[in-house]
């Protein structure tokens, strides 16, 4: 996930509730990543949008590559 959420509400939300629908989306989105790293462990994942986090995952993925070949 690496773009921001510009607008986001519930129409079906009381309006003194609206503040924690963008943090429930974020639960919501780490619950998803922790069920699909649990089922799918060997699948490529990126979440970061930065540059850094663009180069840990690749490192990682490589280690993790290499690793396998002994």
């Amino acid at each position: 996930m690496n773009c921001s959420i510009a607008e986001c509400y519930s129409v079906g939300w009381p309006v003194d509730r609206q503040r924690k629908i963008s943090h429930r989306y974020i639960l919501g989105v780490y619950d998803l990543y922790e069920r699909l790293t649990t089922k799918f462990p060997q699948a490529p994942y990126k979440s970061g949008s930065c540059v850094l986090e663009r180069v840990r995952f690749f490192r990682d993925r490589i280690e993790t590559l290499l690793k396998r070949r002994g």
